[in-house]
């Protein structure tokens, strides 16, 4: 919506797409959007109680769809902040092979997504790296089915990109200012929580080898890897929300991610998100400006630290079963399994050398009957040198863009994001999954906005910037030295 000046009352609010001017108040508006939260958690509440006492699965998604639908048209936020609360655990509920909630989800966000832009003109921001390389990397993959080993399937991973590159455009769209990212992150973290405590406390959860995962059954788990990568991301974001939230409860909620979350992290065995998570506090200290100008900041993530490899070695020593202790901290295991790595980025490399095209989008595995466990190479593998360089560019413009940040809260959160899929990415294949491009849209929007602002970064939680975000969907407070700063 237009908006126009305040007149008595309210604010007239001027929708294009319907030709009308709307009177509207925004006590008025808070209270009817609380009543539709209210709404929506009931629902939810029922529809999970029909399927837990054996409804099919249908006769939720028939009471929660519509609802649903309407609450992200009304206010997309409130579907974006959805999918980061389903990110963790969306997986896990799946029926069949093909249908999942995080997919059913999906859906729902770019319809509902879709119609408020349209009736609001509200237009699509293309200029952000991530959107950019996704739309270079899908047109790759549409051509590399002209010369794929298997065409058909390079024709699937290209759909999955293209829905990559949607997500991140209405990601974009959704996200106008930085007060928005605020309520995703908080989901995140929430849901984070609850994906590692309740599984045990219900007795759901699932083993694999003795790995920590979830999933409805045996069939339907969660990779422990990836699992593992969610969880971290809900540790940087309990850390991040910690330093710039002022409210008392958040500052609990990010508390208890900070201890509970690392603990889900050694419980699946995952050794690389197990060490790179480790060294995410101490970023600023690369950094000896950052160490002159915010010790006080630097401080705070050194404790973090130490606190953060306690809550992991205290996990690992009395809550972790052996085979999986053994898993994290063999060398001879970790030593055998970085070679077999090698060994396949070397298969992936000599590929390339006789078929500079690649084998065409995630058929690399077909061709050779391996996968290479590296995000550049595996890109290498399907796309040649033209995917790989493109994908390399990406890299290293995300890091040095985040680098160059004023130093502060911000910056630690872009960099720690940046840094930790660019690690993990050195062992395993990421590309394909939604919160990875997700955060990395994220830590591109934290420099924009600085950008935005006139300034080299509005990275200080104690700077005076936008104000908080309303989770009721209000209208802001004012934006001047008087308002409560902004600190998410």
């Amino acid at each position: 919506m237009t908006m126009n000046p305040t007149v008595p009352g309210g604010t007239l609010q001027k929708v294009p797409a319907l030709g009308v001017t709307l009177r509207s108040s925004p006590d008025a508006g808070r209270s009817l959007w609380k009543f539709y939260i209210v709404l929506w958690a009931v629902l939810a509440i029922l529809s999970a109680i029909l399927y837990k006492v054996g409804a099919p699965w249908q006769v939720p998604l028939v009471i929660m769809a519509p609802v649903t639908l309407a609450g992200i048209a009304w206010r997309p936020l409130f579907g974006l902040s959805l999918m980061a609360a389903l990110a963790p655990i969306g997986l896990a509920f799946a029926w069949g092979s093909i249908f999942s909630a995080e997919k059913g989800l999906g859906i729902l966000l770019t319809l509902g997504t879709l119609a408020h832009l349209v009736a609001t003109r509200k237009a699509f921001r293309f200029d952000n790296i991530n959107v950019l390389t996704l739309a270079v990397l899908t047109l790759l993959s549409l051509l590399s089915i002209t010369w794929s080993v298997y065409p058909p399937l390079s024709a699937s991973y290209s759909f999955t990109l293209f829905q990559l590159f949607v997500y991140v455009a209405l990601t974009l769209a959704i996200v106008r200012k930085p007060q928005d990212l605020a309520w995703p992150l908080r989901c995140f973290v929430v849901s984070s929580i609850l994906t590692t405590v309740l599984p045990h406390v219900l007795g759901f959860s699932m083993a694999q080898g003795q790995r920590f995962t979830i999933g409805l059954s045996a069939e339907q788990v969660i990779n422990p890897d990836r699992l593992a990568g969610l969880l971290g991301l809900g540790c940087l974001s309990s850390i991040y929300l910690f330093r710039t939230r002022p409210s008392a409860f958040w500052k609990i909620i990010c508390i208890i991610g900070m201890v509970v979350t690392p603990v889900g992290v050694v419980l699946t065995g995952t050794r690389k998100v197990f060490f790179v998570l480790a060294l995410m506090p101490l970023l600023p200290l690369l950094s000896p400006q950052a160490i002159a100008r915010r010790r006080g900041l630097v401080a705070v993530l050194v404790i973090v630290a130490i606190l953060l490899a306690g809550a992991m070695w205290v996990a690992l020593e009395y809550w972790t079963p052996e085979q999986t202790a053994w898993r994290l901290t063999d060398p001879e295991y970790a030593k055998n399994s970085i070679n077999f790595r090698l060994l396949l980025i070397d298969e992936a490399v000599a590929y390339v050398a006789s078929h500079p095209l690649g084998a065409g989008m995630g058929c690399f595995f077909t061709s050779t009957g391996n996968l290479v466990h590296n995000d550049l190479f595996y890109v290498l593998s399907s796309l040649g040198l033209p995917g790989a360089s493109l994908f390399a560019v990406y890299l290293g413009w995300m890091l040095v863009r985040s680098w160059r940040m004023k130093a502060g809260m911000d910056k630690w959160f872009a960099q720690a994001i940046v840094v930790y899929h660019v690690l993990l990415g050195l062992a395993a294949t990421w590309i394909y999954f939604k919160h990875v491009w997700l955060f990395m849209t994220f830590a591109s929007l934290l420099w924009t906005f600085q950008t935005e602002s006139g300034q080299e970064g509005v990275s200080s939680p104690r700077s005076v910037s936008p104000p908080g975000i309303d989770p009721l969907g209000g209208q802001s407070v004012r934006n001047d030295a008087s308002a409560r700063p902004f600190r998410a």
